[in-house]
């Protein structure tokens, strides 16, 4: 109970760290997805290149935006 004053904040400060680095993380991670999506976007342009379906842009949603699942 004495060291209660010196294990609190020491367990806060480990805890915002911790979710510091999560959130950075997460960051990070939703970079690296958009470059994924443009890496196969550009992968998927020269597999269809000189195709006329190159000129629609393929969805980009997922589901296609739908509120309803896919069956």
């Amino acid at each position: 109970m004495k060291h209660r004053g010196q294990l609190i904040p020491e367990a806060d400060k480990a805890t915002a760290a911790a979710m510091a680095r999560g959130l950075e993380l997460v960051d990070q991670l939703a970079a690296v997805r958009e470059d994924l999506v443009l890496c196969r976007e550009e992968a998927l342009w020269a597999r269809l290149y000189p195709s006329e379906a190159l000129l629609v842009q393929p969805d980009r949603s997922i589901a296609g935006e739908r509120k309803q699942p896919l069956e």
